[in-house]
């Protein structure tokens, strides 16, 4: 037999311990199932779809990239992406679409260490809905309990931020600290979104200038720490899978030949399996205690 390819005769033979034997041969015929039909899927984000541009992005300050460049500055960049991320016209193009779960495309800084504010441009193209985002975002600091995140971002027709405590447990328990709507926007409207982080004030400052400067701020009175698990920061796209309760039922259409299904839950970090079941029909819904609210 080719290694891989599963068809075919196989032989098993038995030995006992007075040396006498038995074999039997069994041929084996594999006929593959159809994987689920994606649109059928539910919940997810498989009808969600956004495109946006990046253009001139400050750090600290000073310019760091405005993608005059036909490729993308690898000793600036490092790519994060689920979908397509490129220079186009002197701007930075980021997209997604099509997925099951929650999606995302951008750059992260390759020193994000370094970095206490982040400015760029953006645009958005074409977006689906307000599930679908552009963004700038990036951890910050560590609070004691956890590293705290922020992000800006331009929705379909508005513009929210929010800060959130990530705490590495089992799961990423979050905790949200700060979020809302910062202005409405009009469909294609270029805006300059910002992030700043004053360590001597504990205060992050998310910025959003259209016509108007419109701004809110993040204060902590706790102590504040170098991050310990969490360092990225970047710019890109995001579309993020929301679940409405801990007890979904995840549901697809039927599948010619299947007589079981199967579902698993992993880690966040796809390291191990948390919970599996199986089904004789396309419905499975999760029971309590598998799921942590508010957690990834």
């Amino acid at each position: 037999m080719i290694p891989g390819e599963p068809e075919g005769a196989y032989t098993f033979t038995v030995i006992d311990p007075d040396g006498f034997s038995s074999t039997v041969q069994e041929n084996l015929t594999v006929s593959p199932l159809s994987i689920p039909y994606t649109p059928s899927i539910s919940p997810s984000v498989v009808n969600e779809y956004i495109t946006a541009y990046f253009d001139d992005v400050y750090v600290d300050g000073e310019l760091y990239d405005d993608f005059e460049d036909v490729t993308i500055d690898l000793n600036r960049w490092d790519f994060y992406s689920e979908g397509v991320t490129s220079i186009e016209n002197g701007r930075l193009k980021v997209q997604n679409s099509n997925s099951v779960g929650g999606t995302g495309s951008g750059l992260k800084f390759i020193d994000p260490d370094t970095i206490n504010s982040i400015q760029a441009k953006v645009e958005v193209d074409e977006i689906s809905s307000d599930k679908a985002k552009a963004r700038i975002w990036g951890f910050f600091f560590n609070n004691g309990s956890g590293d705290v995140f922020a992000e800006i971002a331009v929705r379909k027709d508005k513009i929210t931020y929010q800060v959130i405590e990530y705490k590495e447990t089992e799961s990423l328990k979050m905790k949200y600290l700060k979020n809302g709507d910062l202005t409405s926007i009009s469909s294609g409207q270029e805006v300059t979104l910002s992030i700043s982080w004053d360590k001597y004030n504990n205060t992050l400052t998310l910025k959003a200038q259209t016509d108007t400067l419109y701004s809110t701020t993040y204060y902590t009175e706790s102590p504040t720490y170098p991050l310990r698990v969490f360092h990225n920061k970047g710019i890109g796209t995001r579309i993020p899978l929301m679940l409405e309760d801990t007890t979904p039922t995840f549901t697809f259409d039927s599948i010619d030949g299947a007589t079981r299904y199967a579902l698993r839950i992993y880690d966040y970090k796809e390291d191990y399996v948390i919970w599996t079941a199986q089904s004789f029909t396309p419905s499975i819904t999760i029971p309590p205690g598998i799921l942590e609210p508010f957690s990834l």
